[in-house]
């Protein structure tokens, strides 16, 4: 009975360390990769770890069975998950553009980096295949010198749609007081019977996360962003 009870106690301080070491190194991998590299590689090493716990329990006693499942519970909770429903990639968000239902989308951008020749994605010829589908882009941008030198790159684009272009350029100070980052709104009109669809990109640029990374807003908050921009798309302005 003391052999298992040792056993059981070295198992318990084996996994705490190898916790505390997947952490450290989860974090020194964050500095390095990407977020999906490192929440895979963890995930891998959750499997390993969980794997060597099952085979104690395979040949332990019933007694050590017991701390050991409680052991794994607290494993599982420390342990990062590998899925995040609401982070989504440049392209994913993309995707979702070419299938939204509706006829309206809404783009709030500092800058239109995404959609004036965005590297990572093809978002000028998803655009072109919406405006076939008769979709009606309205931007919301701030009226600056950056804007001004790409705009016309955005006309271009419309240059065979022009009545589903809509430009609402806004005083810089006033823009900064709804959004710092690129917010993008699907069917804002709630056409056949869908609810909207916000995505917001996250402003950050360190640590793997950046940029080309976006949140999709919870269901319980989206017709609140909807709402903060009806005003100045029904108006053109504030």
């Amino acid at each position: 009975m003391p052999k298992r009870s040792n056993t059981a106690e070295w198992l318990s301080i084996t996994i705490t360390l190898l916790v505390i070491l997947i952490s450290i190194v989860v974090g020194k991998a964050l500095d390095l990769l990407d977020l999906t590299t490192v929440l895979v590689g963890a995930s891998i090493s959750t499997i390993i770890i969980l794997g060597v716990v099952a085979i104690v329990l395979r040949f332990g006693s019933t007694s050590n069975q017991t701390e050991v499942e409680k052991i794994i519970g607290e494993l599982r909770e420390l342990l990062p998950s590998a899925q995040y429903d609401w982070l989504y990639r440049i392209a994913e968000v993309n995707d979702l553009e070419g299938k939204t239902k509706g006829r309206a989308i809404w783009v709030i951008s500092p800058d239109l980096s995404n959609d004036t020749g965005s590297p990572e994605i093809d978002v000028i010829g998803m655009v072109k295949k919406n405006l076939r589908k008769k979709i009606t882009y309205t931007y919301i941008v701030p009226d600056t010198e950056t804007i001004n030198a790409v705009i016309q790159h955005l006309r271009q684009t419309f240059a065979s749609y022009p009545q589903q272009l809509r430009v609402i350029k806004l005083q810089p100070d006033t823009f900064k007081m709804l959004t710092t980052t690129h917010i993008v709104i699907f069917n804002p009109n709630m056409e056949d019977g869908q609810a909207p669809q916000v995505f917001l990109e996250l402003p950050i640029d360190q640590r793997g996360y950046g940029k080309g990374f976006w949140v999709k807003v919870a269901d319980d908050i989206v017709l609140g962003f909807v709402g903060r921009f009806r005003k100045i798309v029904d108006d053109g302005n504030l």
